[in-house]
């Protein structure tokens, strides 16, 4: 089985841990700065190359889209 293994970096005026996950991510200062991601077979795997996708600098990689439209590949 494969894994998308996924970490946002952000940046907000709100504070997470005072207004909570929901609330920090729709409050309108919220931005998505870059993702880290990979695709892993293992979830053991330290190896395996970590991409860096930057959302206002170009486009989503395809294999990124790939995997988080694919139903059979969980996300973490």
């Amino acid at each position: 089985m494969s894994y998308l293994v996924c970490d946002f970096e952000t940046r907000s005026e709100a504070e997470i841990t005072e207004v909570g996950l929901h609330n920090y991510v729709l409050h309108k200062s919220t931005k998505a700065l870059m993702l880290a991601w990979r695709v892993v077979n293992d979830l053991a795997d330290k190896a395996a190359l970590i991409d860096v996708w930057e959302p206002r600098l170009v486009p989503m990689p395809d294999e990124l889209t790939t995997a988080l439209y694919n139903p059979d590949i969980p996300i973490i």
